[in-house]
């Protein structure tokens, strides 16, 4: 957390090939000169394999303008991302193969339940989401950049029960356009209000187990389905009182 590098090769943040990194604020991250001899670098986590889950990567700023720098989450290899946010990252290349947010190149990456929000790259329209292989499901990607198209970029991979403004709604991917009603977005907080219909019970629920908790630690299946994105909106039961 909060480390700065001058030179990073690889990240600045974290490299991960294997593990779990789960429960953890990865912010703050930044270099100058944050891509490595064959690219594929990130100001905030380079990952090949393993587990991240319930993590928090903000504010990482790669400010390379060359060999692909990224980032917030650079997914390389058969890695699994859950239940994560991801938002305020910055990288300022001028190709739209990396995206500021997270950018998947791999086949066997699997990337569900994560929030993408609010990351910037002023030079390109990679802003949100770069996917070129892998899967990714239960995804929220809003307001990255300043056109809808920035926020989820794809040439390969499959992208379904996510919630992005270019989505096309009813081609049996089961994405939804709809806008994402968070809590307080301005100070951060990307939980979903009631009013996130587009959200709300509509993601892909095989996934998870009664067991399972979301990034604030609460049940991940809360209502009939999954929801999407990072936090699940939590029912509150309705107390009569009779005299």
């Amino acid at each position: 957390r909060n480390t700065t590098s001058n030179n990073g090769s690889y990240s600045a943040g974290v490299q991960q090939s294997g593990g779990t990194v789960a429960d953890s604020l990865i912010a703050g991250n930044s270099g100058p000169s944050m891509a490595h001899n064959s690219g594929h670098a990130a100001a905030g986590v380079r990952f090949f394999g393993g587990l991240m889950e319930r993590c928090v990567i903000s504010c990482n700023t790669n400010t390379s303008t060359s060999s692909n720098p990224a980032g917030g989450i650079y997914v390389l290899g058969k890695a699994t991302v859950r239940n994560c946010l991801i938002a305020g990252n910055e990288s300022r290349n001028t190709t739209t193969d990396i995206a500021a947010g997270l950018t998947v190149t791999d086949a066997g990456a699997v990337i569900e339940n994560v929030t993408v929000v609010d990351n910037h790259n002023p030079n390109a329209a990679a802003d949100g989401i770069r996917i070129k292989a892998g899967t990714l499901r239960n995804a929220i990607a809003w307001n990255n950049g300043a056109a809808d198209a920035d926020n989820l970029n794809r040439s390969g991979g499959t992208v379904t029960y996510s919630c992005f403004p270019t989505a096309v709604e009813g081609d049996g991917n089961h994405n939804q356009a709809g806008a994402p009603v968070f809590r307080n977005a301005a100070a951060g907080d990307y939980r979903l209000t009631p009013e996130a219909r587009s959200c709300i019970n509509r993601g892909y629920t095989a996934s998870w187990g009664p067991g399972d908790k979301d990034l604030a630690g609460d049940k991940r299946i809360s209502g009939r389905f999954c929801d999407i994105g990072a936090y699940e909106y939590q029912y509150r039961g309705t107390t009569l009182v009779l005299r």
